[in-house]
């Protein structure tokens, strides 16, 4: 259901290996691989299954020099830059006289593998390797720059995680409902909406669901968990006619969806109520109902104490 990179530790059985493997690759990582979402992961020390903490950085340039290559090294699992390493680059040219001429650009903690450096970029050029006099005719100049600017490029999505998103929603309604649901004529739309991989900014338009994935917003649709924001929280609220269902993940990205407007196909259904630590995977699980009094109690005891 939630991804593992972000720190989920729920699953469902009511999705197949190779449909969940496909989920992953198409839908799941539009949500795990967002920048706003990587952030969080990185603060957070969330590797997922590759083990590898997320570069939401990733590669620049500084302002001054376009042609140069930077990345940020941090040390996980803060989100502190630790420096901006200069990415080795190698250029070769043919001068005036049909000489080749090599310009190297390396940082000096690379300064030792000058040599391999340029070894390589001949031999993928397919160019003889330098001769000893040739290598002892080059030199090595050393610039610094104190404070420079940095340009990553970068791109927001606004759209595709919201896939990911409606897949959580989904499988939370399958698990909750039970296996009927994916009769549900909400959910045929919900899958549609899943697999569609030219989702419009108005997704709701195209795809006739009755929901809200808002970006942006001043304030949480569900205002109940300030005091955790990192959690991964998923409810499910049942009103005369319909059922609803409300996640949040990372990075404040959230959703409410009517999944079903026929209640009564599923017997008496209650709210529920889940939240998971994305660091620990520690779960709590309840009735919405209970969970209120939870929050209820936790106020009273704040003013009484205030």
């Amino acid at each position: 259901m939630f991804p593992e990179a972000i720190g989920g530790s729920l699953t469902t059985n009511c999705v197949c290996k190779p449909c969940n493997d496909q989920l992953g690759s198409r839908v799941d990582v539009a949500l795990t691989d967002h920048v706003l979402v990587q952030l969080v992961r990185r603060r957070l020390g969330l590797t997922g299954k590759s083990g590898r903490l997320p570069d939401p950085l990733g590669r620049g340039y500084i302002r001054e020099d376009p042609e140069s290559k930077v990345m940020f090294r941090t040390a996980p699992p803060g989100f502190e830059p630790g420096k901006i390493f200069s990415v080795p680059s190698v250029t070769v040219t043919t001068d005036e006289t049909g000489a080749t001429v090599l310009r190297v650009s390396l940082d000096a903690e690379d300064a030792p593998r000058f040599e391999e450096i340029v070894h390589k970029a001949l031999t993928r050029r397919g160019l003889p390797p330098l001769t000893q006099l040739q290598r002892d005719s080059m030199k090595l100049t050393k610039t610094r720059s104190d404070n420079p600017v940095v340009t990553v490029p970068s791109s927001l999505d606004l759209s595709s995680y919201r896939r990911a998103l409606m897949k959580i929603v989904y499988e939370i309604s399958c698990l909750w409902l039970g296996p009927s649901y994916a009769s549900d004529p909400t959910a045929d739309l919900m899958r549609k909406f899943i697999w569609d991989d030219e989702l419009p900014l108005e997704s709701f338009t195209k795809h006739p669901i009755n929901g809200t994935m808002p970006f942006g917003q001043s304030e949480p649709l569900l205002p109940l968990w300030p005091e955790a924001p990192d959690r991964l929280i998923a409810a499910s609220m049942v009103f005369p006619g319909l059922i609803s269902v409300y996640v949040r993940v990372l990075a404040g990205l959230e959703a409410i969806v009517t999944v079903t407007d026929s209640p009564t196909r599923y017997g008496d259904p209650r709210g529920r109520f889940l939240a998971i630590d994305p660091v620990t995977g520690a779960r709590r699980e309840s009735s919405l109902e209970e969970e209120f009094s939870r929050i209820a109690a936790a106020l009273e005891t704040s003013a009484n104490g205030a």
